[in-house]
């Protein structure tokens, strides 16, 4: 190519120059023809001719030698022609013979050459390349417009080549290379077979990966199958082995509550059958008590005393257990005055602790908690009777602390403590300290394990400080409560006593066992007041006027005669009366239903056996409250 354009260069030199040659050789003819004529010298005229002649001469010779060279140039281009035919022929035979579409662009990205393949690809698909106006650019978009392109992949390939999938679902893959002047040759290779060969040989090792997966996976499952299959086996053993268990679990299950159901019916018929005796004693005691007797006599009722106090202790607290074991007991919470019931209680309590040598104090306060009345009374009862029974002088101080947790109500002794390795032990079922008083030897160690199975009922904390030789202080954490009544205000266990009130106050008793009629009729009448007796409503109406003879206190025992109960007396004594009647249920029936029931009817319940203390206290509670002066009156079901 390069010598072909130097030829080329040559010949056009050698043109010019013959050219040029012949216009001089035309000037000088010229001169000399127009010198002849002018001059009138031959010789002159001679010799000028001869010059020029030479000079023609010697142009000649130039010119004849351009024109021998210009021949030779003329040979050597046409040589030069023929090869480079020669090479072009070469060169599209070439790429004419190759498989691949051919396409080459010069440095414009200008498409300058193709071969066949490459042409007849866009004809079959209806789109002429216009050349050599057609740039690179061009041919993309065209291929990409009329949709010729469904799917490009990348290609590893140094100089970037990529693989189109077409919309004939052939695949053909473009490789590219710069030329030396900056062209582009692109070729396009038609790898369909390629990857159908591919596509075979990867589903060929698919289908063989899958059939070796599913040989193993086959000898896996049987495997499994096998092993599964032992499992059921070991499985349905196990499971039969488990039924007989749950069956015998079930029996003993069913026997163990049965066995508990008797035991709680046991002892309930036990305590009811035992608590009225007792409750009769420890009237009739309360009667003897208040007659004027010799101090050897007094030492004989003090012991009595202790003895049935043990003995109703003993009765409720096994009781007590018995509920909580079984699980009968459940909280009635409500809101209320916190006064109502350790001022109730530290009456109570005062009045006991005047026969020792303890003090009892209490601390009043005007904070309403949210708890259950009764069963937070049985706590407090319990850590009090716990206190006077290890404290042989000294104090006892009841009272209440506000927290931001809650109210904390303290029980406060100065006994001799609870050293640190006990403080846990007392709370379990029958265990104690060792009493250092004589009656507390008796004593079966319940009362700190009710308290503790009572608060896990109510959800409230119970906590003990205790320091050798000083004292305790056991503490309930009970919530905050909101009440719309203020309750009547609490008076210091100094002002009850009810001697002056209880004159002559007449009290109407229904009992239907005789010995509690007597007692109840001596005790009462002990305290001054007027006491009509009778076991049921018809032996009431045979001994006064229920609607019109004058009564200020109504004690009637739940459990009557004849399926009547002291509910069904009482709400007819109201009932033909202008105005009810302060009313006292005595039950040894414990059950959360009678006190709910009590409490409906607007009554108030005292379990037996009833100390006389008690007895005094609430009948004081509610005469007073019935003349509407400062009291203790409590809410219905506190006892």
């Amino acid at each position: 190519m390069d010598s072909e354009q130097e030829l080329k260069r040559q010949l056009e030199a050698a043109l010019e120059e013959n050219a040029r040659q012949k216009k001089i050789i035309d000037s000088l003819v010229r001169r000399v023809e127009q010198d002849s004529s002018h001059r009138v010298d031959p010789y002159a005229a001679f010799q000028h001719s001869v010059m020029l002649a030479d000079q023609v001469r010697e142009k000649t010779e130039e010119l004849n030698t351009t024109l021998h060279e210009l021949e030779t140039i003329n040979r050597e281009l046409s040589n030069a022609n023929q090869k480079v035919e020669r090479a072009q022929q070469r060169f599209v035979d070439a790429i004419e013979s190759i498989s691949d579409g051919f396409a080459l662009y010069d440095k414009d990205r200008y498409l300058v050459h193709s071969n066949s393949r490459f042409q007849r690809f866009w004809l079959d698909n209806d789109i002429p390349l216009d050349m050599p106006r057609i740039t690179l650019s061009e041919v993309k978009q065209l291929a990409h417009s009329k949709g010729l392109i469904i799917k490009e992949l990348p290609y590893s390939d140094l100089h970037g080549g990529r693989v189109f999938q077409q919309k004939d679902n052939r695949w053909v893959q473009v490789s590219e290379r710069k030329t030396s002047d900056g062209g582009l040759v692109m070729l396009y290779t038609d790898i369909t077979l390629l990857k159908e060969a591919e596509s075979a040989r990867y589903e060929a090792t698919i289908s063989e990966k899958l059939r070796q997966s599913y040989q193993t996976l086959e000898k896996r499952v049987q495997l499994r199958t096998a092993q599964l299959e032992d499992l059921n086996k070991q499985l349905s053993k196990e499971v039969k082995e488990r039924r007989a268990v749950q069956s015998r679990l079930l029996e003993a299950k069913q026997e163990a509550e049965l066995a508990n159901l008797s035991k709680t019916k046991f002892l309930a018929a036990i305590s009811h059958d035992l608590l009225q005796p007792l409750n009769a004693a420890q009237l009739f005691l309360g009667s003897l008590r208040a007659q004027r007797i010799g101090s050897s006599a007094s030492r004989l009722v003090d012991s009595l005393e202790h003895s049935l106090s043990d003995v109703e202790s003993l009765i409720t607290m096994l009781v007590d257990i018995s509920k909580l074991d079984a699980g009968t007991i459940r909280a009635d919470k409500q809101p209320f005055s916190l006064d109502q019931l350790l001022g109730n209680i530290a009456n109570e309590f005062h009045q006991v602790a005047l026969q020792t040598n303890v003090e009892v104090r209490y601390v009043p306060s005007d904070i309403v908690v949210y708890s259950d009345s009764v069963l937070l009374s049985r706590i407090i009862r319990n850590l009090m009777s716990n206190a006077l029974r290890y404290t042989e002088s000294g104090k006892v101080l009841l009272g209440s602390r506000r927290t931001p947790n809650g109210v904390r109500i303290d029980v406060l002794d100065t006994g001799d403590g609870i050293p640190k390795d006990k403080q846990k032990e007392i709370f379990q079922e029958f265990k104690r300290l060792s009493p250092r008083k004589a009656e507390n030897r008796t004593q079966l160690g319940l009362g700190l394990a009710i308290v503790d199975k009572i608060s896990n009922v109510l959800g409230h904390q119970i906590s003990l400080e205790s320091e050798l030789h000083k004292g305790s202080r056991f503490s309930v954490m009970v919530p905050y409560g909101i009440v719309k009544t203020k309750s009547a205000p609490l008076v210091a266990p100094k002002e009850l006593n009810g001697s002056a009130i209880l004159q002559g106050s007449r009290i109407w008793v229904v009992d239907n066992d005789n010995n509690i009629c007597e007692a109840m009729s001596e005790l009462l009448t002990g305290w001054g007041c007027d006491v009509v007796t009778a076991g049921s409503l018809s032996a009431l109406q045979l001994e006064c006027d229920i609607a019109s003879e004058s009564v200020e206190m109504l004690i009637v025992d739940y459990h009557l005669d004849n399926g009547e109960t002291g509910l069904e007396v009482a709400r007819h004594v109201h009932q033909n009366r202008s105005r009810p009647v302060p009313t006292i249920v005595l039950s040894a029936n414990r059950s959360e239903e009678l006190k709910h029931e009590v409490r409906d009817c607007g009554y108030l319940l005292l379990s037996k056996p009833v100390s006389p203390v008690r007895l005094k206290a609430t009948i004081v509670s509610q005469l007073q409250s019935e003349q509407n002066q400062p009291s203790t009156k409590v809410s219905p079901s506190l006892y």
